[in-house]
Order: structure tokens, then C-alpha cells, then sequence
């Protein structure tokens, strides 16, 4: 085989190979558009897909410890936390739930004495235990469920962004009166008698905490 042929059985050889790749090539960006596409179309549909853990298997044992008050009266709160691990953000993500209340010395649905003034104040705490360390007379603190049993030490956070919206309900009528950035005073929204929700959503992390708040306004 002389040369002439050599070099035209070579270009032969590489135009296949070229030819094979650049259509892998286009295989993969067309199977790439239709999975994205896809992912759009259940974003748009659907919204994000949180696959539920099994609390009893993964249980949640971050929450975090929210205090309400109301004119200066700890209130009692309801508490729905879900943290994502991300698979594909904003398609996919894997979650943790925990479901709680914290008691308060103004319980949910009790009667809201009459005031000229409404203010809302919340605190967020990570809540910590102490354990005995190698080193003589020392501890080490350890993050743990501000629902736990034992006691805890509690650090005020400061990294929790919060929304908030209030809802009127009377003889079955309900009225959104408000909905979005946290404001302490609400004394505009508290004026018909009737029952009150204020759900506050807080959000730090990859975390997002729904705390709800109820009473009623009999004056």
C-alpha cells in the first residue's frame, strides 16, 4: 500500500470517527433538551417535587425554638418545618419534616383583651446540650431538638428572614388582610371582632418554618 493510499484510508478512518462523535453529540444535547423540557413542564405544572423521608427513620432533629409575642404575652405557636437536600434545584429535593407547638402563656384561640395597639415581636433560638469532654471539668455543646425532654441551653439566631400574612374570619367570611414582609404592628388589621390567623413564614438556610398564631377578638 503506498502512500497515497495510506493517507487517504487515514482520512477515511478519522471522518468516521468525526462523523460518530459529532452524532453522539447531537444525541446527547437532543435527550439533554428533552429532560430539560420535561423538568420545565413539571415546574410549571406541578412546582418542585419534595420526596417525604420517613420521620421515624430520618427523623428532623434541627428545629429550631420560636417564641411569639403578642403586646408583650408569649403566645402559643404552631410550628411546620421541611429542610430540602437538593438533588436538581428547583426540581427535585429530598425532605425532612417536623411538626410542633410551643406552649405559651396566651393559648391558641383565647380571647385578646382590648387594646389601642397590636405588636407582633419573634425570636428564634438553636437550642444546645452540654456533655462531659476528655479534658478535666470541661464541656462540649452539642446541637440538639429544641422539642427535647432534657434541658437546653438556647442561643438567639439572627440569619431567620421572615414573611408574614393575617386572616379575618367571621360567621364563616373569610378576609386576607395582609400579606408580606414581618411588621411588628398590625394594630391597623386587628379592629372587627372575629378570629385572627397569622401565619409567619421563616426561612434560613435550606430551612423553612411555618408558625402559625390564632385568637380571637370578641370586642
Amino acid at each position: 500500500m503506498d502512500n497515497n493510499m495510506r493517507k487517504k484510508a487515514a482520512n477515511k478512518y478519522f471522518k468516521a470517527v468525526q462523523e460518530l462523535n459529532e452524532e453522539r453529540k447531537h444525541k446527547f444535547i437532543y435527550i439533554l433538551s428533552i429532560i430539560l423540557f420535561t423538568l420545565i413542564i413539571i415546574k410549571i405544572t406541578i412546582g418542585e417535587i419534595v420526596i417525604p423521608l420517613n420521620s421515624r427513620i430520618f427523623p428532623y432533629k434541627d428545629n429550631r425554638l420560636y417564641e411569639v409575642y403578642l403586646n408583650n404575652l408569649n403566645v402559643e405557636v404552631e410550628v411546620q418545618d421541611i429542610k430540602k437536600i437538593t438533588i436538581i434545584p428547583y426540581f427535585l429535593s429530598i425532605g425532612q419534616y417536623y411538626s410542633g407547638v410551643y406552649q405559651g402563656s396566651l393559648g391558641i384561640y383565647d380571647d385578646v383583651k382590648e387594646s389601642d395597639s397590636y405588636k407582633l415581636k419573634i425570636n428564634s433560638y438553636d437550642c444546645y446540650s452540654k456533655v462531659p469532654s476528655l479534658e478535666e471539668n470541661k464541656n462540649i455543646e452539642y446541637k440538639i431538638s429544641c422539642n427535647t425532654e432534657q434541658d437546653y441551653i438556647r442561643k438567639l439566631t439572627n440569619d431567620t428572614k421572615y414573611t408574614m400574612y393575617i386572616k379575618h374570619t367571621y360567621k364563616g367570611k373569610e378576609t386576607y388582610l395582609y400579606e408580606g414582609s414581618f411588621i411588628e404592628e398590625i394594630t391597623p388589621f386587628i379592629i372587627k371582632k372575629g378570629r385572627y390567623l397569622i401565619e409567619i413564614t421563616g426561612t434560613y438556610k435550606n430551612v423553612e418554618s411555618k408558625i402559625y398564631v390564632s385568637f380571637d377578638k370578641n370586642n
